[in-house]
């Protein structure tokens, strides 16, 4: 259960041992309007929280230094998505608009 939670609702996946590479990818579709959670890797911290508020979706990602995050954005399309300017637009899928980002921390809007 405490694993689902992670992986689904807050989003954060890991991608291989020690999340070297991971995924964010947040379900709203849970009956909740946020979620956060982080957890301690080999590298630091990951973190992922989001919350939408009048259809307005904010999510917050951390990526440990050494990491990749991959990042998907609960959007229509790209043009509803405000994102930082390093973060790097990979693709759009059915309901994501999905970018990738190194170290730090990110912020992202996604207007409804």
């Amino acid at each position: 259960m405490v694993q689902w939670l992670y992986e689904n609702v807050a989003g954060l996946r890991p991608g291989d041992a020690g999340y070297r590479t991971f995924t964010v990818r947040p379900d709203g579709r849970t009956g909740v309007d946020w979620a956060r959670t982080s957890v301690r890797t080999v590298r630091g911290r990951a973190a992922a929280a989001w919350s939408v508020v009048d259809g307005t979706t904010r999510l917050s990602v951390g990526v440990p230094v050494g990491a990749t995050a991959e990042v998907h954005v609960p959007a229509a399309d790209r043009s509803a998505v405000a994102s930082p300017a390093d973060a790097k637009w990979l693709r759009s899928e059915p309901g994501f608009v999905v970018y990738a980002v190194p170290h730090g921390s990110w912020e992202f809007v996604a207007r409804a």
